[in-house]
C-alpha cells in the first residue's frame, strides 16, 4: 500500500511524479528533501512520522547543503 505524503509536504516535490513518490520506498529522499527545503509545519510532520533518532543514525546517507547539514546537526 502507497503511504501518500500531505499535501503540504507534496509542494516540496515540484520536479517529480507524485503517483510514484512513496515514503516507505523513498524515505532518504523525502527526509532530506524536508530537511532542506521544508517549513516548521512540515519538519513537525516528518518528527511525528519517524523518530529523531532514525534521522540522526541516517543523518550521512542525506545530501545537504553544509549550511542545512549544520543546523540539523545541533537540533538532532
Amino acid at each position: 500500500m502507497r503511504d501518500s505524503l500531505p499535501s503540504h509536504i507534496k509542494r516540496l516535490f515540484w520536479g517529480d511524479n507524485l503517483n510514484q513518490l512513496d515514503f516507505n520506498k523513498h524515505a532518504d529522499y523525502i527526509i532530506q528533501t524536508i530537511l532542506e527545503h521544508g517549513g516548521v509545519k512540515d519538519v513537525k510532520w516528518l518528527f511525528k512520522k519517524v523518530p529523531r533518532s532514525i534521522i540522526r543514525r541516517n543523518f550521512s546517507h542525506y545530501h545537504l547543503t553544509p549550511r542545512s547539514a549544520n543546523f540539523w546537526k545541533l537540533i538532532l
